[in-house]
């Protein structure tokens, strides 16, 4: 009686084990979401990389062991402590690593949790994924002009914007790495209702200390006739994207930005000759 008792314990044993595998096995198929890299990459990245297979690496979330609410007992300081600091080629994450043949559709098996270098298996941020973020990043430049709403025929008209000519942005994500972009402002098209100018200064308000025409200094137009004209400003830029914290890198091409238009009315001065003795 006692032998069958056993025989079957043992039978309900393997039964709930077999049980358990196939839902464990069913997870893993569902957990893996994290970057998926051939084991030559995953061996670089300072993992003990099997040949045949692919690895699929998910960065931990959590910092120290003590701050997990979960009690998980795979958290351990994100930072690997005792490699280089953080550059372009030096960022070690502790990860969870998940690995299956290569080419098939196998389910992901842990295969521990690794210190690995995502320099090395993160998404690469290309020039176009930077130039995409840079040509969202533009700034749109406001400008003056002087006189701002009335002038004369044949009396030059100053225009003038923001004087900076750099412009840095905060980290953006993209792939999941900080990037940093900054722009650079080289040339500023003025067109005055038709007739255009390009410079590559952004002009500046008058000052007072203009005494003769054209104005050193000053980016300016006479208009010739009357009417009413407007007044735009299209500013080409240049661009470099920095990805967390490496070398900047040029971005391809070039982005414009358009500024609002600004009506100018244009008036024909007319002489009256008075008696000045009346």
């Amino acid at each position: 009686m006692r032998r069958g008792s056993v025989l079957l314990a043992l039978l309900l044993m393997f039964s709930l084990q077999g049980h358990a595998n196939a839902d464990v096995e069913g997870e893993l198929n569902e957990t893996s979401n994290g970057i998926v890299i051939s084991s030559e990459v995953y061996g670089a990245a300072g993992g003990g990389a099997s040949s045949g297979y692919e690895y699929s690496v998910t960065q931990l979330p959590c910092t120290f062991r003590s701050e997990d609410a979960e009690g998980d007992p795979r958290c351990q300081e994100a930072q690997c402590p005792g490699n280089p600091p953080d550059d372009a080629e030096n960022q070690w994450r502790y990860a969870q690593v998940e690995r299956r043949l290569a080419g098939s559709d196998d389910p992901w098996r842990i295969v521990g949790t690794s210190c690995l270098n995502f320099a090395l298996i993160a998404p690469q941020v290309t020039p176009e994924m930077a130039r995409a973020e840079f040509l969202q990043l533009l700034p749109v430049l406001a400008f003056g002009v002087q006189p701002a709403a009335n002038s004369v025929v044949n009396l030059p008209v100053i225009v003038y914007t923001d004087a900076t000519r750099e412009f840095g942005f905060p980290p953006v994500d993209i792939v999941g790495q900080a990037v940093l972009i900054r722009t650079t402002a080289t040339t500023y098209e003025w067109d005055f209702g038709g007739a255009h100018l390009t410079t590559d200064w952004p002009g500046r308000a008058f000052a007072n200390d203009c005494n003769r025409v054209p104005c050193d200094g000053y980016v300016s137009y006479p208009f010739p006739g009357p009417g009413v004209f407007d007044i735009g400003l299209t500013v080409t830029w240049v661009g470099e994207f920095s990805v967390s914290g490496g070398p900047w890198q040029e971005i391809p091409g070039v982005g414009t930005t358009n500024s609002p238009a600004q009506p100018v009315t244009v008036l024909e001065a007319n002489a009256v000759l008075t008696d000045p003795y009346d």
